[in-house]
């Protein structure tokens, strides 16, 4: 279950890194819930801090993968991701969707080997924006956090 977790944050953050190209965030910024949904798991509760800042620290952070832009417009960004993590292999492409300022949508579909066996995933990310304040908690925030003192040690 950790693994998927992982999975799951990992595929989040790169569909938000997928339109980061952007120099600013085009949602509204702050705290963002979001559920995620993929190929036989549970939905997932996940909280996101999301703004500028944040934004475009998502497109640096993420040394383990490549994200390869495939195509975007104003309110949609399609990208390949490959990333190489600790044993796992995720390949694949996902879509990111805004329909307004204070909700967005992330569709993909990946081809991954995890603890030796090769799977397809499909998932589906809902965002919606909750608030102008960010707790801290949320997941990237706490990702960033430990890197931080990962790096410290």
């Amino acid at each position: 279950m950790r693994l998927f977790r992982f999975f799951v944050l990992l595929a989040a953050c790169a569909a938000v890194s997928s339109l980061a190209t952007a120099q600013t965030f085009p949602g509204r910024s702050g705290h963002w819930d979001a559920t995620a949904k993929s190929t036989g798991q549970e939905p997932m509760p996940m909280a996101f801090c999301l703004n500028d800042d944040t934004w475009k620290r998502a497109v640096f952070a993420n040394k383990s993968c490549s994200v390869s832009p495939i195509s975007s417009t104003l309110n949609s960004s399609t990208y390949h991701l490959d990333c190489n993590v600790g044993g796992m292999t995720m390949k694949g492409d996902t879509t990111l969707r805004f329909d307004g300022k204070q909700h967005m949508t992330s569709s993909a579909k990946f081809d991954m080997v995890m603890q030796g066996k090769p799977s397809t995933v499909e998932s589906t990310v809902d965002y919606h924006w909750t608030s102008s304040s960010c707790t801290g908690n949320e997941m990237n925030m706490l990702a960033e956090k430990r890197e931080k003192e990962r790096q410290q040690h």
